[in-house]
């Protein structure tokens, strides 16, 4: 009878597992986990993910390219969780996905992960009530500073939320976003120390930084760099405590570090001098006081998850706190380490919440997140010229709101990228994103710029332009190209130019349609002011679909396979991705 027991109990406990983890929208109902790999030595799924699959964890890998990547994955339903910012279900709650917040993952003890407070010299302070800004304004700053780094504790958006609460909004029609920001904290404080990047352009930083002398005034060094003393957290600290600036914008916990206001610790300043500055104007003093007047905090890292999967998430996700995954080298072991939560504490939400409901708790979090711009508000327009493309446009738009981007981003479609570029040029449009195809076009014809390109370091992922002949065709090099027959992707795009330019400075000192016997240079009949003869001359031996000329790197690749050309210019990467196909 015992054993019957104990039996009944094993099958129990199987048919609790496979149900919790039998809702998902991988395999067989697998949970599917959305994965931002790491760099460098922080690559994990390599290692972990297949894991997962060899001991039939019920839990599959999906590789997104960042923490909003899987957002849009989850969205779309092709993975059920992952683990995201506090910043992240900003970014849920405007695009309206449809998850809930699971788990939080702490640390250490303490319902948020960051508190964010203000703290003054006490020499600034009225001996009466007064506002906030009054008391700050002609008063120098100590900024913890801005950063290019995206792992640092605070977001630009964070960063300057008391800036951006106290001072007169600047909306100069002649200046950048940026500029109107600092002008309008330069105007309000007397100094300040504002180390770091304002901008990643080096030379319009100087500019910046040169025109708004005084909001560096305050480092020690006076070049506002970010190995300046007083740079970061710590720094602006010492900024106040050594009586370079008034007031200062710190983390809680580095304020009782600094000031030794913890058991054991030391003080590197006398807090008596100093005060806790509340959003009403009051303030209270640094010694004696665990709960002092808070403007902000960042709540901890959670586990998101569809709604379906919410509840198995749940207890997928609390189950990783057993002492024993942190050593552990099977499957709850990996996924620990797959989210990078060996060392938290997942505390289960009870119940699950959306993510607006969940922010809602952190004082001040959301509100710094919905400040208004100046008003007309002002944007970029990329076009676009597909359902996908706007969609990932939208979610750029979305990302940069999120992360203090500005301007804003808006998104419009037109038929083609000629449409485009059409549309660019008469100022309806902003920003258009090609391919390398279009460099020459869009410059000549468009009078529009290149200002941002993509790039790698792996050299079979780039456009380089490659000449492909067939096995048997005994030609070796260039010279043997002349009077055969030559296939480009399109006319007047980067393969076009390339060899047109090869030739022009080459030992054949040959123009391109006298080179060869026989081009085929797709959309050239859609080209200006280009006749009807050189139309047909370039057209006449292209793979068509009715009395549409085919163009593209594949088309290319298949005339020179069909025997309709010698030679094919495609690049290595279309060479790479379709060979295979022939």
């Amino acid at each position: 009878m015992e054993y019957s027991i104990v039996i009944l109990v094993l099958l129990s406990l199987c048919v609790e597992s496979v149900w919790l983890q039998g809702v998902g929208s991988g395999d067989d109902g697998n949970l599917r986990v959305c994965v931002v790999e790491g760099r460098g030595l922080y690559k994990r799924a390599g290692r972990f993910c297949p894991i997962l699959d060899a001991e039939n964890s019920g839990v599959e890998c999906v590789l997104g390219t960042d923490r909003l990547d899987c957002l849009r994955r989850m969205s779309k339903g092709t993975v059920d969780f992952g683990v995201f910012s506090p910043e992240d279900l900003v970014a849920a709650q405007w695009a309206d996905i449809d998850v809930l917040v699971t788990n939080e993952l702490r640390n250490r003890p303490g319902k948020f992960e960051r508190s964010i407070v203000a703290v003054v010299n006490r020499r600034i302070l009225p001996e009466g009530r007064s506002t906030v800004s009054d008391i700050l304004r002609n008063t120098t700053l100590c900024h913890p500073g801005q950063s290019k780094d995206d792992m640092r504790g605070l977001s630009d958006t964070l960063a300057e939320y008391l800036e951006n609460l106290v001072t007169v909004p600047s909306c100069n029609e002649t200046m950048s976003l940026t500029e109107n920001r600092i002008k309008a904290m330069s105007e309000f404080f007397n100094k300040a120390c504002k180390g770091g990047p304002w901008l990643p352009d080096a030379m319009r930083d100087a500019e910046l930084k040169s025109k708004y002398s005084n909001l560096c005034a305050a480092c020690h060094s006076r070049s506002c760099s970010s190995i300046d003393q007083y740079y970061g957290g710590s720094g602006a600290l010492s900024c106040l405590a050594e009586g370079a600036g008034d007031v200062t914008w710190p983390l809680l916990h580095e304020v009782q570090a600094y000031f030794g206001l913890h058991p054991d610790t030391t003080a590197f300043g006398n807090p008596a001098d100093f005060a806790y500055l509340c959003r009403d104007g009051s303030w209270q003093p640094l010694s004696d006081n665990p709960e002092p007047c808070l403007w902000l905090n960042r709540p901890w890292p959670v586990v998101v998850a569809k709604r379906k999967a919410a509840e198995s998430v749940s207890h997928l996700a609390a189950s990783l706190t057993n002492s024993s995954v942190t050593v552990d080298a099977h499957w709850r072991g990996a996924l620990a380490a797959l989210l990078e939560i060996n060392q938290a504490l997942t505390e289960p939400l009870s119940p699950q919440m959306n993510p607006l409901d969940y922010l809602s708790g952190a004082r001040g979090f959301r509100e710094a997140y919905s400040r208004s711009g100046c008003s007309p508000p002002r944007h970029i327009t990329l076009c676009t010229t597909s359902i996908l493309e706007k969609n990932k446009c939208e979610w750029l738009s979305e990302a940069g709101s999120v992360y203090g981007v500005a301007p804003p981003l808006q998104c419009s479609m037109r038929p083609s990228k000629r449409d485009c570029f059409r549309d660019v040029e008469s100022g309806g449009s902003d920003v258009v994103m090609a391919d390398s195809d279009w460099l020459v076009a869009a410059q000549r014809d468009y009078a529009v710029a290149p200002f941002l390109h993509e790039t790698t370091p792996i050299v079979d992922q780039t456009s380089t332009v490659v000449a492909y002949v067939k096995k048997d065709s005994k030609l070796t090099k260039i010279s043997d190209l002349r009077g055969k027959r030559a296939v480009f992707p399109r006319y007047d795009g980067l393969a076009w130019h390339a060899v047109a330019k090869h030739l022009s400075e080459s030992k054949c000192d040959s123009v391109l349609t006298e080179f060869f016997s026989d081009i085929c240079a797709p959309g050239i009949e859609k080209a200006k002011n280009i006749s009807a003869n050189v139309v047909e001359k370039l057209t006449k031996n292209c793979n068509m679909d009715g009395s549409n000329v085919l163009d593209g790197e594949i088309e290319a690749l298949r005339s020179l396979v069909e025997g309709k050309a010698d030679v094919a210019f495609i690049s290595l990467s279309s060479f790479k991705l379709y060979s295979s196909k022939f």
